[in-house]
């Protein structure tokens, strides 16, 4: 793996924390440091409270994310964005943490029979094919996390495929 990166963002941070050329190893110690409970029922309970004295600070941010991406030795980038769920109760409890996963990557596609009919060729490189999957806990959210920094892009694919992805495909 070539140019590893991640971006992290929390929902109290003015500006996300990125760093580059690092190990899979301290990509994998950092995901684990973070408190994703924590930070998880402090953005829900300070978005319910109306009290404007408070001396803690407001969620800066509505969407955060961990963000890790690479490119492999043709320069085609792969990237898997892992964001929280939100907590939707005072009662939410370590257990409940759940993730929403995208996985970014280049891929080759069947084009449709109506396409190849016009003279296009019968697959097409996506550079930015897109697969989503929601809901899933921390533990499998790590292992998704390990296959993706270990380059085993077939291993993750199925997992996501029998977990029930959503697919966002994007052409162009």
């Amino acid at each position: 793996m070539k140019n590893l990166r991640y971006e992290f963002l929390d929902p109290f941070m003015e500006k996300e924390l990125v760093k580059e050329g690092i190990s899979k190893k301290q990509v994998l110690a950092d995901f684990e440091k973070i408190n994703w409970h924590k930070l998880v029922i402090e953005s829900f309970s300070r978005n319910q409270d109306g009290n404007t004295d408070k001396k803690e600070a407001d969620p800066r941010n509505d969407f955060w994310y961990f963000n890790i991406s690479y490119s492999d030795v043709k320069h085609q980038k792969s990237q898997l964005l892992i964001v929280p769920n939100f907590a939707s109760n005072d009662s939410f409890l370590e257990n409940d943490l759940r993730f929403s996963l995208e996985y970014s990557r280049p891929k080759m596609v069947e084009v449709p029979k109506w396409k190849q009919f016009f003279g296009s060729a019968d697959k097409k490189l996506v550079t930015d094919f897109s697969t989503c999957i929601r809901e899933i806990n921390f533990i499998d959210t790590r292992d998704l996390l390990v296959h993706f920094l270990d380059g085993e892009n077939r291993i993750l694919e199925n997992r996501i495929t029998e977990t029930g992805p959503l697919f966002l495909n994007r052409f162009d």
